[in-house]
């Protein structure tokens, strides 16, 4: 039978039925009809793409990026949100020792005096192994007052000055000129103490000569007394300056007088001064000393 028409009596039947409160106008369920056409192929293959981290939060697909017969899957799956912190893990292995570094430099700077009564004090400066120290010393206190020297002055010569001898008497050697002095009084080519002491005493002569002369005494003196020590004896050679030098340390009393004095045996020759000097020192504190 035609199905259409088939079709076309079971509504009109229905029609019927519910307009005259009829029952029914289908008959029982027929036998099960033919198999039906094949349906549309399914996939031949299934590739798994690419899978993709997705932001958290975002749902998760699948996108077939292929055809039906051979599909291409994508995947998008989101990142999970971020767990709690977890306990921290064991202590790993020393690791191997590094390089050797550079070696480290110093420099001083120039050293600052401190306050007197402050604290010595080394500042460290600089970075990366180039340091700087610099050196903080505290001044020391003043230490008390010196007494300097008692008693001290002289007398000089610069001027050439002729001697003739006319006997075999020593003869002073003048000294015009005044050197500072304390407690001494040096005048008339005679430094006279007015101290009793130790004293040191200093001289220094040149002299030359036209003639020889054999025999020539030099002598420093103390109250026209040759001091020891300070005498030299010896010839004295033609236009050959000669020089008399040195120090020696001696007692002189109270008003003692000090000069330079010549004597030449023979009492005939000529000499040149062409400078001298005559100082003295007073070396102690004492106020006595025995007579010379």
């Amino acid at each position: 039978m035609n199905y259409y028409n088939s079709a076309l009596q079971k509504i009109k039947c229905a029609q019927n039925t519910f307009s005259t409160g009829g029952c029914c106008c289908f008959g029982m369920t027929g036998p099960t009809g033919p198999t039906g056409p094949q349906g549309l192929a399914g996939p031949a293959t299934i590739t798994v793409g690419t899978t993709i981290t997705g932001a958290p939060g975002t749902p998760a697909t699948v996108t077939n990026v292929g055809t039906n017969e051979n599909a291409i899957l994508n995947f998008t799956i989101p990142q999970g949100v971020t767990g709690p912190t977890g306990e921290a893990g064991p202590t790993g292995p020393q690791g191997e020792t590094g390089p050797t570094g550079p070696a480290a430099t110093f420099t001083v700077n120039p050293t600052v005096t401190g306050e007197p009564g402050t604290d010595a004090n080394v500042v460290l400066d600089g970075t990366d192994g180039a340091y700087t120290l610099t050196f903080t010393i505290p001044e020391g206190p003043t230490g008390p007052t010196g007494n300097g020297l008692a008693a001290y002055g002289g007398l000089y010569a610069t001027a050439n000055q002729p001697l003739a001898f006319t006997g075999t008497t020593a003869q002073e050697i003048a000294l015009a000129n005044t050197m500072p002095t304390e407690n001494v009084n040096a005048t008339g080519n005679n430094v006279v103490v007015e101290q009793a002491g130790n004293y040191e005493i200093t001289y220094d002569v040149t002299l030359s000569t036209t003639t020889q002369i054999d025999s020539l005494t030099f002598a420093v003196r103390q109250n026209d007394t040759d001091i020891p020590g300070t005498t030299e004896t010896g010839q004295l050679a033609i236009n050959t300056p000669t020089n008399y030098s040195g120090n020696v340390i001696v007692a002189l009393t109270e008003g003692a007088s000090v000069d330079l004095a010549l004597t030449d045996a023979a009492g005939t020759g000529n000499v040149t001064i062409a400078n001298a000097s005559l100082t003295v020192k007073k070396l102690d504190a004492s106020t006595a000393a025995p007579a010379a």
